[in-house]
């Protein structure tokens, strides 16, 4: 177990970039960490300006990162962003301006024609950031705005937002309107599952028709899709379920924490879940049988997120005491 001193308050989200020898975390203390995974260095530190970071992301070109940040500049019309930096240098990194993609919708700041931010309505309400694989797009969830966003090469921004008893069926998956409380995508980047507070949609993301819905008994905290999309998991109160997402059917319901669970991870190869919450524990079990393979336990007290190294051989977990890493075998 490798203990990543840094963070003065609880840590809420972390990254890996795509070689594993980074990571990126974020906290209550609003600060952004920069680490050197192998001996658990710190790179940089960056200060958002925002109260908390609940989200970060590394890019899959590996050189750069992104998060939510506020600071103030009198030329531009909002002060909220999501903005890029690089891994290396812990500064703003550069983007050609090609206005397609990813940067269709960004801002040119006063300083040159690069591209570095991309705006948004509320930074401190993304709560979940996750890039496609060929990096030209990505999905944010805003959760305190109950609407998340897509950013693709044809997108303008669709959002989900809370729907009326009358608006039953929608023709985009993209343009369903729900509360969405965690998001997550599959390992090829086509296939997203969103999740509202009753309901888990899992389909393509250029898909024509809103998927079927899986019923969830409570809000849903977080879940996590199979990396070939093949399951997935989702918690609400003390229960993990997993569901078969061909047709939506409940494979299992696993009932091993003791308290409410707060985040679920899939293992990079598929056949390991992680998931853990206010208890404290780590609980690492499989999702078919649903046998665990190991418990632990670091006082870390409640924990807010995990990650599984690229390689999956180790995980990363952040908790209201700190952020850790531990080798899997």
């Amino acid at each position: 177990m490798l203990p990543f001193v840094g963070h003065t308050k609880a840590v809420r989200c972390v990254a890996f970039t795509p070689d594993g020898l980074t990571m990126v975390s974020g906290g209550d203390d609003g600060a952004v960490l920069v680490w050197d995974r192998l001996n658990a260095g710190l790179r940089h530190t960056l200060p958002s300006g925002l109260k908390s970071v609940a989200a970060v992301a590394c890019h899959p070109d590996g050189e750069r990162f992104l998060a939510p940040w506020k600071y103030a500049l009198a030329v531009l019309d909002s002060p909220d962003r999501l903005r890029f930096w690089s891994l290396d240098s812990g500064k703003p990194s550069e983007v050609a301006n090609d206005d397609t993609g990813l940067w269709h919708r960004a801002e040119l700041l006063a300083k040159g024609p690069e591209l570095q931010e991309i705006p948004i309505s509320d930074a401190a309400s993304v709560s979940a950031l996750a890039f496609r694989p060929d990096g030209e797009s990505l999905v944010a969830l805003h959760f305190s705005r109950n609407e998340a966003s897509y950013n693709g090469p044809k997108a303008v921004r669709p959002e989900w937002r809370p729907c009326g008893p009358k608006e039953e069926a929608y023709p985009s998956w993209l343009d369903r309107r729900v509360e969405i409380s965690a998001m997550s995508l599959s390992g090829d980047g086509e296939t997203a599952a969103v999740a509202s507070h009753e309901y888990v949609r899992v389909g393509r993301l250029d898909a024509g028709r809103v998927p079927p819905a899986y019923k969830a008994a409570q809000p849903v905290a977080s879940i996590a899709l199979s990396p070939k999309a093949s399951l997935l998991v989702g918690c609400w109160g003390n229960v993990v379920t997993v569901w078969e997402t061909g047709g939506a059917a409940t494979l299992r319901e696993f009932d091993a924490h003791t308290a409410p669970v707060r985040t679920v991870a899939h293992s990079t190869g598929g056949s390991l879940v992680a998931s853990a919450g206010d208890d404290g524990t780590v609980l690492l079990w499989e999702p078919q049988s649903g046998s665990i393979r190991a418990r632990y336990d670091w006082n870390l007290g409640p924990i807010h997120a995990l990650a599984f190294a690229p390689d999956g051989l180790t995980l990363a977990v952040a908790g209201q005491g700190g952020l850790i890493l531990f080798d899997l075998e």
